[in-house]
């Protein structure tokens, strides 16, 4: 008995040493990361006259102006990868780590091992709650993620530590939780609710704050009197719902009150929606982007009123999941070389060449799949007629690269033999690739060259260029110095940087640095 008292006395003495400090500093009560989608690291500048002012006459907090003014601003961070898209942008905020370690290469990839498409967090096993489908395919977890996150630390190091998400977005909110979250929420829109899986809640029921939440959001909705939600997300409404989630959420869960340290994660999925429709030039994005800073400064106030002592023991990290592309009509406008491929009508034609070579396979096709400029060859067809892999991998490159708009095109033959494409390129793949889950063809388009969208106006994401990899990193907070730095980051220091303010290791995949420049107040 007396051994279990002192075992239990130097347990609690444990959890009330290890939750005060961090490396001989205060550690903060909450973190907390803001994406806002499809953020390109220039909306800050063109804009920034037009947004609030960093504190408002009514005395509350601005958004983008009171992050800049008074946070460390680097207005160039950067996306080290070869494809930019959703899911590995916020899979990159939350593990610092690159896709081919995490196995995060993109938004849906074949499976070989389950021979079909599968979404990056989708999961059979865990059901939506509420959900009238019963759609197997409707079920969400981050099982498809490898390695742990930065919410996933807090909770490996310290009793009572809470992670909670929420984007528009499944996979937004999924990947930025981790495995370990209490709570990831996201908008459904087939039921046009907020809602999670039995992943995040065996119990099969909703927090009855989220309930309330759905209330409102059907008050927002209504005029669209039953029809598809879509186009409602592609605009300020759709930040008005997420702020909506936020403010229920911090008067509902007391996040950054207790002694170990919390994490929140909120994604803008609506940039992204409208951006794809319209383009990043275009008037629609100019206002969706005073819709982010607004949605912003609604969420900085909100946590600012929920949590004891304001943000004096609270950091905030704000950046982008990826940039975009411009689109059709405005290259065209300023003369800009610019390109589409049609990946689609690629893959049939690669498919009719591969059977021109090879014969019409047994079973299915040579090409069984594509997407985002990955092509995926029928592998079990391929070795049961004996054909060498590295043979078809180089006709089908052969063929590819002769597509116009093509820069490169390497194969998975070429990515195990070493053979990649020259400079950044050759960076980026190695990043990136994941083979049991990477394309065995795939093709790096020419600057500007994106696939073929539904209209002029439309545009993509799909590269490791400039324009697609380059967002603005702020913090703020505590021990967080103010400034502006031109000096190197990317956005696999984010999830380092928190891990050394909350005293714990990074998560498990994480290259990124700790951005020491931006410390303040530390002591040895």
């Amino acid at each position: 008995m007396f051994e279990k008292k002192i075992g239990k006395f130097a347990f609690i003495l444990w959890v009330l040493i290890s939750t005060s400090e961090a490396f001989g500093f205060e550690r903060p009560k909450l973190l907390v990361l803001i994406v806002v989608d499809q953020f390109r690291a220039d909306y800050l500048s063109r804009f920034k006259s037009q947004f609030l002012p960093p504190i408002q006459k009514n005395g509350k907090l601005g958004g983008f102006r009171y992050l800049m003014s008074k946070g460390a601003y680097y207005p160039q961070g950067k996306y080290d990868v070869l494809q930019s898209v959703t899911s590995v942008g916020h899979m990159t905020v939350s593990t610092g780590s690159y896709p081919y370690q995490s196995g995060i290469v993109n938004n849906e990839w074949y499976d070989r091992e389950e021979k079909k498409v599968v979404y990056c967090a989708e999961d059979s096993k865990a059901p939506l709650i509420q959900d009238e489908s019963h759609d197997p395919e409707e079920g969400r977890s981050p099982k498809r993620l490898i390695g742990s996150t930065i919410g996933d630390q807090l909770k490996l190091s310290f009793v009572g530590s809470r992670t909670v998400s929420l984007a528009l977005k499944d996979r937004a909110a999924i990947l930025l939780a981790g495995h370990t979250a209490d709570l990831a929420l996201w908008f459904n829109k087939k039921s046009r609710k907020w809602t999670s899986s039995e992943y995040y809640l065996p119990s099969k029921k909703l927090p009855s704050w989220v309930n309330d939440l759905n209330q409102k959001t059907q008050a927002l909705l209504k005029p669209l009197n039953g029809q598809d939600p879509g186009g409602t997300i592609a605009s300020p409404v759709g930040n008005a719902m997420t702020a909506d989630a936020v403010e229920i959420a911090f008067r509902s869960l007391g996040l950054g009150r207790g002694k170990a340290t919390d994490l929140f994660a909120v994604s803008l999925s609506s940039h992204d929606v409208a951006g794809h429709l319209y383009g990043p030039n275009s008037p629609e994005m100019e206002a969706m982007t005073l819709s982010d800073d607004r949605s912003i400064s609604r969420i900085l106030n909100a946590i600012q009123k929920a949590t004891p002592g304001g943000l004096k023991d609270v950091v905030i990290v704000l950046s982008g999941d990826h940039g975009v592309a411009p689109n059709e009509d405005w290259s065209k406008l300023i003369h800009l070389p610019y390109g589409k491929i049609n990946t689609s009508d690629a893959k049939d034609r690669l498919n009719s060449y591969l059977v021109s070579q090879f014969g019409k396979p047994s079973s299915g096709s040579w090409v069984i799949a594509e997407m985002d400029f990955q092509f995926y060859l029928n592998q079990p067809e391929i070795k049961a007629q004996g054909i060498e892999l590295a043979k078809i991998e180089g006709l089908a490159k052969e063929f590819l690269s002769s597509i116009p708009g093509v820069a490169h095109v390497f194969t998975s033959t070429d990515y195990l033999a070493g053979r990649l494409p020259p400079g950044k390129f050759e960076r980026q793949i190695l990043h990136s690739h994941f083979w049991k889950r990477s394309g065995n063809l795939v093709l790096i388009p020419q600057p500007f060259v994106i696939p073929a969208m539904s209209t002029s106006k439309a545009t993509n994401h799909i590269t490791g260029y400039s324009y697609d990899q380059t967002v603005p990193i702020l913090f703020s907070g505590m021990h967080i110095n103010q400034g502006i730095y031109a000096n190197s980051a990317e956005v696999i220091d984010i999830a380092p940087t928190l891990a050394f303010l909350a005293g714990v290791i990074p998560p498990s995949s994480s290259e990124g640095r700790v951005l020491s420049e931006i410390l303040v107040g530390l002591r040895d």
